[in-house]
């Protein structure tokens, strides 16, 4: 008798469905995920509405990075300051993709948003 191996147990998609960053901008209008790595966080704290950003695949001002904006209220339903919770990883962030300044951009409310799979 041969000893059987079982296969593998898959891994479970941390982001099912979610497109690359630089797809984006062809997902314009739509609820949807997306995956990329931070590469540069910045909190705008002396703008008005304090926004922070979160640019996935590209720095600030690449035009074609996609950039997560979170206003003053968001931020502080987080843990931790958003710029240096997610600076560097990969992350997935789910909602409304919208076009600003020619970019591809996400609005995020709720820290439930963003996922570090």
């Amino acid at each position: 008798m041969t000893p059987t191996s079982e296969p593998p147990t898959p891994t479970p998609d941390p982001c099912p469905g979610a497109i690359p960053w630089n797809q984006a901008i062809d997902h314009a209008g739509q609820e949807i995920t997306v995956i990329g790595q931070v590469m540069d966080a910045t909190w705008a704290s002396s703008s008005r509405g304090k926004p922070t950003f979160l640019n996935l695949g590209a720095v600030y001002p690449d035009p074609g990075r996609f950039t997560v904006l979170m206003w003053i209220d968001a931020r502080y339903r987080f843990d931790a300051p958003p710029e240096e919770l997610f600076m560097g990883k990969t992350v997935c962030v789910t909602g409304t993709i919208q076009i600003y300044r020619d970019g591809a951009e996400m609005e995020v409310e709720f820290p439930g948003q963003i996922i570090v799979p």
